[in-house]
């Protein structure tokens, strides 16, 4: 399952026709274009020919998206793959393949990012590599915590019952949510060694602009999520924000980020100073939004 926003997917297809017939599964690839720029449209219609290629009329965000392959994927379990995601391993399909005959629900396969890092990408390519690479194991240890979307399989069952919020139409944390109701509900997400590879890198200027949607989004997640104590604690960020209220810290946080928010902000588009200056600016946002 593929959802496609503004990249043209064929390589990835191709990468996953090729092993879908060298395992002893029956595999389809369906892709939903999520209301596309018409070049990379044009280019991804081709597609129609090999795979189930739909269009949406007009864009319903990445939780929805997500959703509908539940009404044009025919198959007991829906393999994930982020539309910028290149597979350079031929065992990949292979080895969901094989979590499936050991009877796992959630699986997710993990990330890595390739290419060379430059001042232009480097904010994304330093906190992406510090941050969110992990292995099998690391991840292991805070399963549904781990939880992210760009590269999981979860059987169809289970989707249903548990779908992505739909209210979520901003970038960022329909991931968190979906792990802490997958935690809610008994099922624990399964991590395995089989990543995708990332090379297409967020400039500085657009990571930024995706933090700033991503923590307007987990504000609003906090604001409406059941047992939202119980969320917060799934949330590292969300964690440090109770914190600092419980001590009446928040609203001076929020006050020094009034003042110095714009200074931090420059620097981070410039990719310079160390990972906890974008720490800082994260939670600064956060302040503003709940304080």
């Amino acid at each position: 399952c593929i959802p496609i926003y503004n990249k043209e997917v064929a390589p990835l297809v191709e990468t996953l026709l090729r092993q879908a017939r060298e395992v002893d599964y029956a595999c389809e690839v369906v892709c939903l274009d999520d209301a596309s720029e018409d070049q990379y449209r044009t280019k991804n219609r081709t597609l129609r020919d090999s795979v189930r290629y739909e269009e949406m009329e007009r864009n319903i965000g990445r939780a929805a998206i997500r959703n509908r392959f539940l009404e044009y994927a025919t198959g007991e379990y829906l393999l994930f793959l982020d539309c910028d995601a290149e597979i350079s391993d031929d065992a990949f399909v292979r080895r969901y393949v094989d979590e499936i005959e050991k009877g796992r629900a959630v699986v997710c396969g993990g990330h890595r990012y390739v290419g060379e890092e430059d001042a232009q990408h480097c904010l994304k390519y330093r906190y992406g590599t510090c941050c969110e690479v992990k292995s099998a194991e690391e991840r292991m240890r805070d399963t549904n915590r781990s939880f992210m979307t760009g590269n999981f399989m979860i059987a169809r069952e289970v989707l249903k019952e548990n779908p992505f919020d739909e209210r979520l139409t901003r970038y960022g944390h329909e991931d968190t949510l979906m792990g802490f109701r997958l935690s809610q509900r008994q099922y624990s997400v399964w991590h395995i060694d089989n990543p995708i590879d990332l090379r297409d890198i967020d400039t500085n200027e657009a990571f930024l602009e995706k933090t700033r949607e991503s923590i307007r989004n987990l504000a609003a997640i906090y604001s409406w999520v059941d047992c939202p104590e119980d969320f917060a604690e799934q949330v590292r960020l969300l964690s440090c924000y109770k914190w600092l209220k419980k001590r009446h810290l928040a609203g001076a946080v929020k006050g020094a980020f009034s003042v110095v928010g714009k200074s931090v902000e420059r620097s981070l588009l410039r990719g310079r100073g160390p990972l906890w200056c974008f720490n800082f600016y994260k939670i600064g946002l956060l302040c503003r939004e709940l304080v």
